[in-house]
């Protein structure tokens, strides 16, 4: 980390240093993949964060060149702005100010060397390919405000822009920087382009996007009386967006229950030691519980049962193409992990699948039951009731979570095949805990 106390802003009051009160915080500050996306209700700390992330890859990497920008460049100077100057980049760093050109030039711990940050909207003139403010610019790091207002193409013609070269380091060392493009949002429709890209994607294209998703509970500077009156004055879709930070449709939400804030908790609020290892005893089962879709994504669960009865999910298995020998070696991976064999619970529908597992050493799995009203009543009797914990890392149980819905104008209701492969795999886990033998604890390893 970079000393910034070598900056020296003239005042303690105009050096406010960011630090992340959370862990959510922290992640997002410190990731290094490609695409990032701060997902959440209103005064959720977004803007904040996302101007804080690009201030800290100037002063990381001195010599940078960053930009933020939103849809319009008219809704810049009260918003993402006004966040800036007011709460994040302290005066005294600031060298210099274009406001004709929107360049901001200021201090880095590097004496003599100095970052920049551009900012500017996305419109652009008749005829124009490019916004006249981004031009044939390129940049380290791009922050896009209110990133649901883009249109797909502005996104992409800003990756095409993530390749600046900072001329005091090697190519060798410029290789190594993070090149960066994060975007905030307060949720919108599971229809949108933003949450198919960084919510449905799978494969190689995972590995460099990361969502966080976020609340105003999570925001500790806010008064309790702004949150109160979010509670009453808020309703319907409204209230599940820009309250609770969830992905939905207008209507037909199927699990209207599911909270952010009270069911997604950190892995290190899950019963996992200071070692990320399993504590395996506090925990009275655990099972897998497993949905087959080939070729769409296989879905895998990983429960744990406590004593009164409510469930963590651990960790959860997800991957299209996916054959079932690779959903039996995930099991494998946490049993040796466990130190035990683990019972599961699979899609009834594919037998061999199933004969499959129970081939497979220290596995041992039966069919799940799958009764979709019965198991839908039952996921809801969790929810409703706090007995189940999501962890954070399970980002296509929460998506999906948020993104199952009834068939519009069914009845009697019916869930839409869409979006339904994790809440399946929970839907089997938990409607057959209730079927499950007393005592059973599968194959011992030791």
């Amino acid at each position: 980390m970079i000393n910034i106390q070598t900056l020296k802003p003239k005042s303690e009051e105009e050096r406010k240093i960011f630090k992340p009160i959370n862990q959510k915080q922290s992640n997002f500050m410190y990731s290094l993949k490609t695409h990032l996306l701060l997902s959440g209700a209103v005064r959720a700390s977004k803007t904040f964060l996302g101007c804080w992330k690009g201030l800290m890859l100037n002063l990381k990497y001195p010599g940078n060149r960053g930009l933020i920008c939103r849809k319009a460049n008219a809704s810049l100077p009260e918003s993402t702005l006004l966040t800036l100057f007011t709460q994040v980049l302290p005066t005294s760093w600031i060298v210099k100010h274009n406001q004709s050109l929107g360049i901001i030039t200021h201090l880095t711990p590097v004496k003599g060397v100095l970052s920049t940050i551009s900012y500017g909207g996305l419109d652009r003139k008749a005829g124009q390919e490019t916004p006249s403010k981004i031009g044939s610019t390129t940049y380290g790091w791009i922050f896009g405000d209110e990133i649901t207002e883009f249109d797909k193409g502005d996104y992409e013609m800003l990756v095409t822009r993530l390749n600046y070269q900072i001329p005091r380091y090697t190519k060798e060392q410029n290789d190594l920087i993070p090149r960066q493009i994060f975007g905030a949002t307060n949720p919108d429709a599971p229809t949108h382009w933003v949450y198919k890209f960084f919510f449905e994607c799978t494969g190689e294209e995972k590995k460099e996007r990361d969502v966080f998703l976020m609340t105003p509970y999570e925001n500790i500077y806010l008064p309790r009386s702004y949150i109160k009156s979010l509670e009453t004055t808020l309703a319907g879709v409204n209230k599940e967006r820009l309250l609770f930070g969830k992905w939905v449709s207008a209507e037909g939400t199927i699990y209207k229950a599911f909270d952010v804030r009270k069911h997604v908790v950190d892995t290190s609020k899950l019963l996992i030691n200071n070692l990320g290892q399993l504590e395996i005893t506090t925990y009275k089962r655990v099972i897998f519980a497993a949905d087959a879709n080939f070729p769409l994504p296989r879905a895998g669960l990983l429960i744990g049962i406590r004593g009164d009865g409510s469930v963590d999910i651990i960790d959860e298995f997800y991957k299209e193409n996916s054959q079932v020998k690779q959903l039996g070696e995930w099991v494998q991976t946490w049993a040796l992990k466990l130190q035990r064999g683990i019972q599961g619970y699979h899609d009834p529908s594919a037998a061999d699948n199933i004969d499959e597992l129970n081939n497979m050493q220290n596995i041992i799995c039966d069919k799940a039951n799958n009764a979709v009203s019965a198991g839908i009543e039952e996921v809801t009797r969790y929810l409703e009731n706090d007995l189940i914990r999501v962890n954070q890392t399970c980002v296509n149980l929460i998506r999906e979570l948020q993104s199952y819905i009834w068939v519009k104008n069914s009845n009697p209701q019916i869930p839409k095949k869409e979006n339904d492969h994790a809440v399946d795999a929970l839907r089997y886990g938990l409607l057959s805990i209730k079927s499950m033998p007393a005592g059973s604890r599968g194959r011992c390893i030791m």
